[in-house]
């Protein structure tokens, strides 16, 4: 293997937001039950406290809900007593905790209730996600015939894609993959990942990464024909184009087919970029697999997100997801949602290394100037984060867990939401690089931004061997994988302006082909909302 070195101490690493643990942050045995399973929604803050136990801030306790079976319908008893407080500093917390989830996109957790209440494989039926207490039984109008009393049938019925590491490109292979426990890739420390409790949940989310990065070559993607082949150029070199000055000495631009042909147009010219169908799916892999010939992998027990160590062509995943895959208090639901996270991050830091890769093939270092990795900006956009920039356009926004991404804890659940987001600063951020004063994004003009939680059903889709296999779905990665939009919250807002989210709202469905269980999910949110509506104005009663 080559030597990689001590990659941890290096500037040069473009990485996911995610909150690091502090110091001051309190021990397992002092948090709540929703604390423990799920983490702390933000800062610590002396108002979630509780004598020496700290809540989360996911929920309010009114009405109480078990944290792990919080999909069991609520006793009656506990609705009657909702809006009861012992304490007045208990009064104060919940409407805390309620304005505090107003801001953090309108989140309930009744929603998490009704989104991971199922899952399906295959057509035989829906299968509990894992969320409530009692054997399922029928619920809305799904008939027990289409209900999968147990889930050992997944197994049997192979419902769940089957990994095949024959199958995988070269830069996906085992021996490309490393573990170490200390945060460094020192030689002689460095062993090839061979621990089977996070090989085998890391391998299904390899094989899904895998099997997607597939769907999109055949499918001729433009994202992904941005990403191997769109034109790289200076800044400063595409005048024409600009929508303001270079942010900086020697940016950088990658142009989309689509943009460069639709200047090109313009002005009456030929466009020198080949069209996605130019290329064969041959020359898509081939390409590819060339721009990660040096990559390697890492799995190590990071504070934060996913990074790519752009200088030493390593990428770097996070041990806490693995861990949580392969103990025993995990759901169904759960396991989908991490999957499938796991997944997209692949995704996401591999755009960054393919991204490095052709800038150090088109920019290579001269004597006058040494090595420099800076990323481009797609279609001279305001912000440049390529892992951000080509999964929204793979997948319709970016994947996010609702969580505390920074410890050891479960995702409540998970959402797509608009890249880039409502609040960044000018210049770098965890968001990239955002150019001050971009036009797209000036003080005074009306922006949308969306945010969509997504089912447990969707995550089991992508992990189904139906799916994968069904000859009616040509396309795989149309309209974002098949996905369809069943809840949203749409913003629309002044930039500069200090504004609400929108609530979440069942989407407009009436043209709408649903897929096998979403009729049955749709049911069961609208029964969840009125049950929480209720409690609220009980709160307000007796508050």
């Amino acid at each position: 293997m080559d030597d990689i070195g001590d990659i941890f101490g290096t500037l040069d690493v473009r990485t996911r937001p995610g909150r690091q643990k502090g110091t001051d942050d309190p021990g397992e045995g002092s948090l709540s039950p929703w604390g423990q399973r799920y983490g702390v929604l933000q800062e610590i803050n002396p108002i979630l406290k509780e004598g020496e136990v700290q809540h989360s801030g996911f929920i309010t306790g009114h009405p109480r809900l078990d944290p792990k079976f919080f999909g069991d319908v609520i006793p009656p008893q506990e609705l009657n007593t909702c809006g009861y407080f012992r304490h007045p500093n208990d009064i104060a917390r919940f409407f805390y905790i309620e304005a505090h989830l107003h801001y953090y996109w309108s989140f309930r957790p009744w929603w998490q209730a009704a989104l991971s209440q199922y899952v399906l494989f295959s057509p035989r039926g829906l299968i509990p996600g894992g969320n409530r207490k009692a054997e399922y039984k029928s619920y809305g109008e799904a008939s027990p015939e289409k209900v999968v009393s147990s889930v050992d049938a997944l197994v049997s019925d192979e419902g769940i894609i089957q990994v095949d590491e024959n199958t995988w490109f070269p830069f996906f292979q085992r021996h490309r993959w490393y573990d170490s426990g200390s945060n460094t890739f020192q030689p002689g420390e460095t062993v090839i990942l061979d621990d089977p409790k996070l090989w085998k949940p890391l391998s299904l989310a390899i094989e899904l990464a895998n099997r997607i990065l597939i769907a999109l070559i055949n499918d001729q993607h433009p994202g992904l024909h941005t990403l191997l082949f769109g034109k790289l150029a200076y800044w400063k070199d595409l005048a024409p184009m600009q929508p303001c000055p270079e942010p900086y000495p020697l940016a950088k631009v990658l142009l989309s087919y689509e943009k460069y042909k639709s200047f090109c147009d313009a002005n009456n010219q030929p466009c020198p970029l080949d069209e996605p169908s130019a290329n064969t799916p041959a020359d898509w892999s081939r390409t590819l697999v060339e721009f990660c010939s040096d990559l390697k992998w890492g799995v190590v027990p990071l504070r934060i997100m996913a990074q790519t160590f752009t200088k030493h062509s390593v990428i770097v995943l996070r041990s806490e997801q693995l861990e949580l895959l392969s103990g025993s208090d995990v759901t169904l639901a759960e396991q989908c949602y991490i999957t499938l996270n796991i997944a997209e991050e692949i995704i996401h830091e591999l755009s960054h290394a393919i991204s490095h890769s052709r800038i150090a093939v088109e920019f290579p270092p001269t004597s006058t100037r040494g090595y420099q990795y800076d990323e481009p900006f797609i279609d001279f956009g305001p912000l440049a984060e390529m892992g951000f920039d080509i999964t929204q356009r793979i997948f319709g926004g970016i994947g996010l867990n609702v969580g505390h991404s920074g410890t050891k804890s479960y995702p409540i659940g998970a959402y797509l939401t608009t890249w880039p987001p409502r609040t960044t600063s000018d210049g770098m951020s965890n968001w990239g690089y955002k150019i001050r004063n971009h036009p797209s994004l000036a003080e005074g003009k009306t922006r949308e931004i969306f945010m969509q939680p997504l089912p447990a059903l969707h995550s089991a889709k992508m992990l189904s061997k139906y799916f994968w296999e069904d000859p009616a779905i040509l396309r795989k990665s149309d309209n974002f994988f098949h996905r369809n939009v069943l809840f949203s919250s749409n913003t629309f807002y002044r930039i500069g302006d200090r504004s609400f989210y929108e609530p979440v709202r069942v989407s407009t469905l009436s043209d709408v082909v649903l897929a096998p269980g979403e009729r049955e999910l749709v049911e069961s949110w609208q029964i969840w909302s009125s049950v929480w509506e209720s409690t609220r104005s009980g709160v307000s009663h007796h508050r």
